[in-house]
């Protein structure tokens, strides 16, 4: 066996490996392309209601290129004439992702440890979209225009008071983006000591 033989084969148990580690998961993913599919997703998860906002991840799309992405990529004969030739490429977009914790849908069909992830290339976002983490959520939901599709919050601050509706929340267009993907899945529950309950079988 070839050096290279050895290193694939090592490569193959490594990736077997880390799949026997990861625990078995039931989820769904959708895309948001379409009015038609922004609908859906509306009425599948009632808009969000009472779920709030667990994790905002947003990766700046910008990086280092030697060619823009539309042009041919030319080949380097060594690294540093690669470095010479290569320049930052603001794409000015960014990656986002958001961790919706919710199971008011569907009634009463949902585990508690439901989690929807929301995830979006090429994003346009709001100034201050870290400020939504934690955020409740009257309703979130999607909407196509020409700009794409837009997520939209409404959300109540803490003086609000007992009576909430849209009239007395903010709405804020958290980001847009010409196609937005969800994950249906669950967060994992942990014990004070760190480790991860297994959550039980769903009826």
């Amino acid at each position: 066996m070839t050096s290279a033989d050895k290193r694939s084969n090592n490569g193959m148990q490594r990736t077997a490996l880390r799949a026997a580690a990861e625990p078995e998961r039931s989820a769904k993913e959708m895309k948001i392309e379409t009015k038609e599919h922004a609908d859906a997703v509306n009425g599948k998860f009632n808009h969000f209601h009472d779920g709030f906002i667990k994790q905002i991840r947003v990766t700046s799309d910008n990086e280092f290129l030697t060619d823009m992405p539309w042009e041919e990529q030319r080949q380097f004969p060594t690294n540093e004439e690669e470095l010479q030739a290569a320049g930052l490429c603001l794409l000015n977009t960014n990656s986002v992702e958001l961790v919706i914790h919710h199971y008011n849908y569907d009634w009463p069909n949902q585990p508690r440890r439901r989690s929807i992830v929301i995830r979006a290339k090429e994003a346009r976002m709001t100034d201050g979209l870290l400020k939504f983490i934690g955020a409740d959520i009257f309703e979130l939901a999607f909407s196509k225009d020409d700009g794409g599709i837009a997520c939209v919050l409404t959300h109540h601050a803490d003086d609000a008071g007992p009576v909430r509706s849209m009239d007395n929340g903010t709405t804020t267009v958290l980001f847009s983006a010409d196609v937005v993907e969800l994950e249906e899945t669950e967060w994992a529950e942990r014990t004070p000591a760190g480790d991860v309950l297994k959550a039980a079988p769903e009826e």
